[in-house]
């Protein structure tokens, strides 16, 4: 639980200490905003593994983790949604509701 909730945290202030100063984390993964029910997990990419995400979502009272690697560029946050539904769909549950 404690995992997810820091996956699905869009962004987040980090306050001053006395040895550190204030900064802002901003999570990358788009699809916290585009696909209802994504938690997040994990967006990566190297010139070698290119395009890396791992991604969370539920619907239905189901929770599937689905892992895509070596996504040429631009085209992880395209794919991960049909990898879900198609999932989904696996498991018979009706199509995600509109973003």
């Amino acid at each position: 639980p404690g995992l997810v909730a820091i996956a699905a945290t869009s962004a987040i202030a980090i306050p001053a200490t006395p040895t550190h100063k204030a900064f802002a984390l901003v999570n990358l993964d788009k699809l916290l905003h585009t696909y209802p029910g994504t938690y997040g997990l994990k967006t990566g990419w190297t010139d070698a593994a290119l395009g890396c995400l791992i991604s969370t979502s539920s619907r239905g009272g189901h929770r599937l983790l689905a892992v895509l690697l070596g996504a040429p560029a631009g085209t992880a946050y395209e794919e991960m949604p049909k990898v879900l539904d198609y999932g989904f769909e696996l498991l018979g549950i009706l199509p995600r509701p509109p973003a």
